[in-house]
């Protein structure tokens, strides 16, 4: 496993607010990197799920979206992606990422997903360690100057109607976990790795000020804690 010096050299941890200034005009930062791979939850999926589900299932159990996104709108990969001029919306569920040729995003992010190898209190293998793991199974390397995004960690806390949140420290461990397969078997050389926004600000948690505090809290303590890891 590498030094936290040597993943001080790979991977860097952002707030969302920063990510963000990568879509916007005058940044030139996007256009250093040929290829987006990106892994996550509802935040960054842009149809795994809809895919897994099919039309019809999509429809019946997401009847608030469309397009295949959390969103009634483009998600903010989309945004980047498009910033950075490369082709296509490659998912994990629907393509092999061996199979494309040239610049591309590929995401292997899916809705609901939590930071280890399940997505969460449905049980699906949908999580951050199985979105590394599927890559990883296909013996395909991440190409070279690929700008790799992981923002994963909210589902851990948001699902405490079904399961308890799951402790920072665990989820964390979840993190560099896949972050080290990432880099030692899957050859990524630029992940840059996003923080949680406040939880507590979420529609879930702000309606009641002890729950909307909580979650903060946790919020909080994960953030220092994926800091303490990386850095």
């Amino acid at each position: 496993m590498p030094t936290r010096r040597g993943y001080m050299r790979k991977i860097r941890t952002i707030s969302l607010c920063l990510v963000l200034c990568f879509v916007l005009p005058g940044i030139s930062f996007a256009a250093d990197y040929e290829n987006l791979i990106t892994f996550g939850d509802s935040l960054t999926d842009s149809g795994n799920i809809s895919a897994l589900l099919g039309p019809g299932g999509w429809e019946a159990t997401y009847p608030e979206y469309n397009s295949g996104n959390f969103s009634n709108g483009p998600v903010w990969a989309e945004y980047l992606a498009g910033r950075m001029g490369v082709d296509g919306n490659y998912l994990i569920t629907v393509t092999d990422p061996t199979t494309i040729a040239g610049t591309r995003w590929h995401n292997n992010a899916f809705g609901g997903a939590e930071t280890g190898a399940v997505s969460g209190p449905s049980d699906e293998p949908t999580g951050f360690l199985s979105q590394v793991g599927t890559w990883s199974s296909l013996s395909a390397a991440i190409p070279a100057n690929s700008l790799c995004v992981v923002w994963i960690g909210g589902n851990d806390y948001l699902n405490w109607d079904e399961n308890p949140p799951t402790p920072a420290n665990q989820a964390v461990t979840n993190i560099i976990a896949g972050l080290t397969t990432m880099v030692n078997d899957l050859d990524a050389t630029d992940i840059l790795v996003i923080n949680l926004p406040d939880l507590g600000k979420s529609p879930l948690n702000n309606a009641d000020p002890t729950t909307s505090a909580t979650a903060t809290a946790l919020t909080q303590e994960f953030n220092a804690a994926l800091e303490t890891c990386l850095f």
